[in-house]
């Protein structure tokens, strides 16, 4: 059963963004960095890489084996379009204890290295949150060049 934390009028909502009377994005997603080049400019990965990145035996297989033995833990327990919508400290309050997040098209662009600028506000809060013990970015790409 997934915990749905409360928030505050202003914040955005953590579960079912469509459901945002206004339709707007969140402040911090206005005025954005789109077509900008920076630092996170994707590399080029090799064929190969691409496709390991596509396909996980490992990860179906995990995936699978929680399904099976509690189903709880293998539901998304928020959906929102980006990080910036998440109220860090009202997850935290209502009991979770960590944050896991998928690097690529979570954090970053696919393959680029370092987290999307627009991001890095938010990232900070749930660092400051969860602490460095409470947070895990997995990667499928991050060695990968």
């Amino acid at each position: 059963m997934s915990q749905s934390p409360a928030r505050s009028a202003e914040s955005p909502p953590c579960r079912n963004f469509r459901t945002r009377a206004s339709g707007e994005a969140p402040a911090s997603e206005k005025g954005g960095s789109e077509g900008s080049a920076s630092a996170s400019e994707a590399h080029s990965p090799s064929l190969w890489a691409k496709l390991g990145q596509s396909f996980n035996l490992q990860g179906i297989t995990a995936v699978a084996s929680v399904a099976v033995s509690n189903p709880s833990l293998a539901i998304p327990h928020v959906s929102v379009p980006d990080i910036r919508w998440i109220d860090w400290k009202a997850l935290h309050a209502a009991g979770f204890k960590a944050v896991v997040f998928d690097k690529d098209n979570t954090l970053t662009h696919p393959y680029a290295m370092q987290v999307d600028d627009g991001l890095t506000a938010s990232l900070d809060v749930c660092l400051k949150t969860f602490g460095s013990q409470g947070i895990a970015i997995l990667s499928n790409s991050a060695a990968q060049g």
